[in-house]
C-alpha cells in the first residue's frame, strides 16, 4: 500500500530505537549515531562491564543544534520547511530542535532518538498555515511529500504537521496523515510516545489484516505449504525436548 511508505518514514518520523551502552572509559571514543536509520532496533556497540555482565542503558538526550535556520519570529511555514529540509538531510539536530521541548524529553524517556532517514531525492511542497479556531498558539501545516521507489516512480503522501507557539517560537509535536484503514486521517502525537507507537502497531496490523483479506491465495497457499512440510520431530536430526 502507498501510504506504507510514509508510514515507514514520517509516522515513524526520525526516531531510532536504541539499546543502552555502557559508560564510555576515559580515551575510549564514543561509536558514531549518524546513520540514518528510521525506528529500527539497534544493537548498538553495548560493552560488559568487567565486574559485571549486566548491559547499562544509555539514556537518549535529543539534543538540538546550537544554531537553527529559524527564529523566534519564524512562521510555521518556515518551520516546518526547515524541518522537512532536517529529515531529508538527515540533520538530526535540527529536526530535534524543531520539535516541542516535551516532545524532545518524552521520546527521550521511552529510548526514542531523533535520527533523520536522509532522503536525497525527496522533494516537498509546503501549504499555507492555518492557526487552530479555538487555540490561536497551535497551527497546522500541509505538505506534500514525493520519495521515489526503487524502481525510480514518484509516489506522494499527504501529511498535516502541528505546531505549538513555545517560548522558543513554533514547534512541530504531532503530524495528521490519511491511513489505508481509516475514514479519517490519523494523528500521531510525538510529546505522547507511548500512544504513538502503540497507534502504529494497531494500524500495522490493520494493514496485514487488510492485506491478507485482499490477497486470500497467498495465504491458503503458506498454510498448505505448512500442512505439507515436515513435523520437525519426523527428521533425523531434530531436536527433541
Amino acid at each position: 500500500m502507498k501510504s506504507a511508505i510514509w508510514l515507514a518514514t514520517a509516522i515513524l518520523l526520525v526516531w531510532t530505537v536504541g539499546c543502552g551502552k555502557s559508560p564510555v572509559a576515559d580515551g575510549e571514543t564514543t561509536p558514531s549515531t549518524a546513520n540514518p536509520a528510521v525506528a529500527h532496533e539497534s544493537q548498538g556497540d553495548a560493552k560488559t562491564p568487567a565486574d559485571s555482565d549486566t548491559y547499562v542503558r544509555e539514556p537518549v538526550v535529543n539534543t538540538p543544534a546550537a544554531v537553527l535556520p529559524v527564529t523566534f519570529n519564524s512562521t510555521p511555514e518556515k518551520v516546518v520547511t526547515e524541518f522537512l529540509n532536517a529529515m531529508k538531510t538527515g540533520n538530526d539536530g535540527v529536526a530535534a530542535g524543531l520539535l516541542t521541548a516535551t516532545a524532545r524529553e518524552e521520546t527521550g524517556k521511552h529510548s526514542l532518538a531523533v535520527q533523520p532517514p536522509g532522503s536525497p531525492t525527496a522533494e516537498y511542497e509546503i501549504g499555507k498555515g492555518e492557526l487552530a479556531e479555538d487555540d490561536p498558539k497551535v497551527a497546522q501545516v500541509g505538505c506534500v511529500w514525493t520519495e521515489k521507489d526503487a524502481q525510480g516512480a514518484d509516489h506522494s503522501e499527504q501529511v498535516v504537521w502541528v505546531l505549538r507557539k513555545t517560548e522558543e517560537g513554533w514547534r512541530v509535536f504531532g503530524m495528521a496523515t490519511q491511513m489505508p484503514t481509516r475514514e479519517e486521517p490519523v494523528f500521531f502525537n510525538f510529546e505522547d510516545p507511548a500512544e504513538m507507537t502503540a497507534l502504529m502497531e494497531t494500524i500495522s496490523q490493520e494493514m496485514a489484516a487488510a492485506e491478507a483479506q485482499a490477497n486470500p491465495g497467498s495465504a491458503e497457499e503458506g498454510n498448505d505449504n505448512v500442512r505439507g512440510a515436515t513435523k520437525p520431530e519426523e527428521t533425523e536430526n531434530s531436536l527433541r525436548r
